[in-house]
């Protein structure tokens, strides 16, 4: 977890120099801070809710909200990706204690919200709802 917090700050320091060169930064981060988790729940156990699935959860809201801050698809896909992960090994908490089922769909949901409204954003800091197919036909100066 070390070497993702040494990512994020390499990323910061970077975000005013080379914006494509932070990116890479905060999406080893990410992956860094997932496959971390990964191995905390698997020392911890799968079956249990514990601290490894909140540390698990920050980095995919985080990424997220970056990606849309940042205009960085790159991010929103490793957001996406550590999203899934997460339905993934929280559905092994679930299928051990059902009281947890409720709250996990409704942080799900959360999850593909904050999805939709980053896209959103995306789109509306682009000015338009179809993002790269607009752009390349703004530049065609065909007859």
């Amino acid at each position: 977890m070390l070497q993702a917090v040494v990512a994020v700050v390499t990323g910061a320091v970077l975000v005013g120099r080379n914006r494509d060169a932070a990116a890479g930064a905060w999406r080893t981060a990410a992956l860094l801070a997932f496959t971390g988790s990964t191995f905390g729940m698997a020392h911890a156990g799968w079956s249990q809710l514990g601290s490894w699935q909140a540390v698990l959860t920050s980095p995919v809201v985080v990424t997220l909200v970056a990606s849309a801050v940042f205009d960085q698809s790159g991010l929103m896909w490793i957001g996406a990706i550590g999203a899934v992960e997460w339905l993934i090994w929280i559905g092994a908490v679930v299928g051990s204690s059902s009281g947890w089922a409720t709250e996990v769909i409704a942080f799900g949901v959360g999850l593909v919200g904050l999805s939709v409204l980053i896209t959103q954003l995306r789109r509306h800091r682009r000015g338009t709802t179809t993002g790269a197919i607009v752009s390349l036909h703004e530049h065609d100066h065909s007859p």
